[in-house]
C-alpha cells in the first residue's frame, strides 16, 4: 500500500483531521498549517532538483470536503508540483533554498533587504516547502517629493542575470503572495521594480486607490511605453485584493538590447490581465538587483501591513503555476468549462484548494491537477455533486480581465 493511499484512509476515517460541522464533514485547514514532521515524513520537504529528467504525471487518490463554494478540499495524490526548474536563472542554483525561502533568512538565501527585522521567514504561514518570507511595515509615510524620503517599503531585491544585462532576452517572474492589511497606501504601490539606469526601466504596480482601500487593477509602466511613464493597468480577478487569500503573480518582458519586439504581460491566478507593447525593455540597474514590494507612500498612522510571498521564481520561460487546480463540468479537459481554484496549501502528496464552482451549473462536477512540469492527472469525479455525466457546458463566467488603457 502507498504512502499516499495509507494516508487518504487515515483521512478518510475522520479520526485526526476533520471534524463534525452542522451533518457533514469538513476540513478545518484554512489559515493552519500542517506539523513539519508529517511533512517530512510525507514528502513535503523543499524540492531542491534543478531539471527534471521525466515528467510524472499526477494522479488524483482521494478528495475529502463538502464540494462547496468557499469551502475547502483536501486532495491526495502523487507528483502534483513537480516544480521544473530547467530554465530558472542561475540565482537560484547557486541558492537552492531561494524560491521557497527555506534557509536561514533571505541573506543567507542570496537576498538583499534594507527591511532589518521587518522582513523574516515564516514556518507558521506558507503555500509550499516549510516556511515563507514576510514583510511587514505600519505607521504613517508621507513621500517628501524634494528628497526622495518618507516612503514606505519594506522590500527584497535579488540579483539575476537580466537585472545584470546577461543572459537570454526573455525574462518570467512568478510569485505567490498573500496580505493582511487593516489598509492600503494611497500612492505608488510597486509590486516589482525592474530598476534600470535611468534609460531602461520597468515598473509593476498596484493602482492606488486614494483612500485606503484596497486595489482593483494591476499594471506596467515603461520607459518605452506608449504612454510614456504612464501606467497600462489590468483588472484584478475577482475584484479588489482580498486579505488572507494566495494570489499566483506572473510577468514577461524582454530586457533591453533584446532584437525582438518588446513587450510586457502580466498574469494573476493564471489569467493574463495585462499585455502591452513597449519600445524598450528594463537594463542593467545602478544597484545591480531588481525589487520586490519596493515602495510606497501616504498611508495613515494606524496603517499596519504584513505581505507573505512564496514559490518565487525567475526563469527565461514562463513558470506557470506551481501546481494548477481546476474544477470543471466535463470529464473531457478540453470541452465545456473549468475553474482555477484557489490554493490553500500545495505539495506533491497533499493540496488544499478553497472550491469556487461559479457558473459552473449544477455537477457533477470534474477535478483536474497539472504539475509544473506540464502534465495533467485524469479527470477526477468529484463524489456527491449529482449522478450521470457531467454537462460540458460553457460557463457563465464575466467577461475577460484583459484591459489596457
Amino acid at each position: 500500500m502507498s504512502i499516499a493511499t495509507s494516508f487518504w484512509r487515515l483521512l478518510s476515517s475522520g479520526k485526526l483531521f476533520m471534524t463534525k460541522m452542522k451533518k457533514s464533514f469538513h476540513w478545518v485547514a484554512i489559515n493552519r498549517k500542517i506539523p513539519s514532521y508529517v511533512l517530512a515524513a510525507f514528502g513535503f520537504l523543499p524540492v531542491l532538483a534543478f531539471a527534471l529528467t521525466t515528467i510524472i504525471t499526477p494522479t488524483i487518490t482521494g478528495v475529502v470536503g463538502a464540494v462547496q463554494t468557499g469551502q475547502t478540499l483536501t486532495i491526495t495524490g502523487s507528483s502534483m508540483i513537480q516544480e521544473d526548474r530547467t530554465n530558472w536563472d542561475p540565482f537560484f542554483i547557486n541558492n537552492p533554498n531561494a524560491s521557497g525561502f527555506e534557509g536561514a533568512s533571505v541573506i543567507a538565501d542570496g537576498y538583499d533587504t534594507s527591511c532589518g527585522s521587518n522582513i523574516s521567514y515564516d514556518s507558521t504561514l506558507k503555500l509550499m516547502g516549510l516556511q515563507s518570507v514576510r514583510m511587514h511595515d505600519s505607521g504613517q509615510h508621507i513621500h517628501d517629493f524634494t528628497t526622495g524620503g518618507g516612503n514606505g517599503s519594506c522590500m527584497f531585491g535579488w540579483q539575476v542575470q537580466g537585472s545584470l544585462g546577461l543572459g537570454l532576452a526573455d525574462i518570467y517572474l512568478r510569485t505567490y503572495s498573500r496580505w493582511n492589511n487593516n489598509s492600503w497606501p494611497n500612492s505608488a504601490i510597486k509590486y516589482w521594480w525592474m530598476a534600470g539606469n535611468g534609460t531602461n526601466y520597468a515598473y509593476y504596480n498596484f493602482d492606488a486607490q486614494g483612500d485606503g482601500s484596497p486595489p482593483s487593477r494591476w499594471g506596467v509602466s515603461t520607459s518605452g511605453g506608449s504612454g510614456g511613464d504612464a501606467f497600462q493597468w489590468g483588472n484584478i480577478p475577482g475584484g479588489p485584493i482580498q486579505n488572507n487569500k494566495w494570489y499566483l503573480f506572473e510577468a514577461h518582458f524582454r530586457r533591453a538590447g533584446s532584437s525582438a519586439s518588446y513587450i510586457f504581460e502580466g498574469w494573476i491566478d493564471n489569467q493574463l490581465v495585462l499585455s502591452v507593447p513597449s519600445s524598450d525593455g528594463p537594463g542593467p540597474a545602478d544597484t545591480k538587483e531588481w525589487e520586490s514590494n519596493v515602495n510606497y507612500w501616504d498611508t495613515t498612522a494606524s496603517f499596519v501591513s504584513d505581505q507573505w510571498q512564496d514559490g518565487f521564481a525567475v526563469s527565461s520561460t514562463r513558470v506557470g503555476p506551481a501546481s494548477l487546480i481546476e474544477i470543471g463540468n466535463c470529464l473531457t479537459y478540453g470541452s465545456g468549462a473549468k475553474l482555477y481554484q484557489e490554493p490553500l496549501s500545495l505539495s506533491d502528496v497533499l493540496s488544499q484548494v478553497k472550491v469556487n464552482l461559479s457558473g459552473l451549473g449544477s455537477g457533477p462536477y470534474v477535478l483536474w491537477v497539472t504539475n509544473n512540469g506540464k502534465a495533467r492527472s485524469l479527470g477526477f469525479q468529484l463524489p456527491g455533486t449529482g449522478t450521470g455525466n457531467p454537462s460540458c457546458a460553457p460557463a457563465l463566467l464575466p467577461p475577460a480581465n484583459l484591459r489596457v488603457q
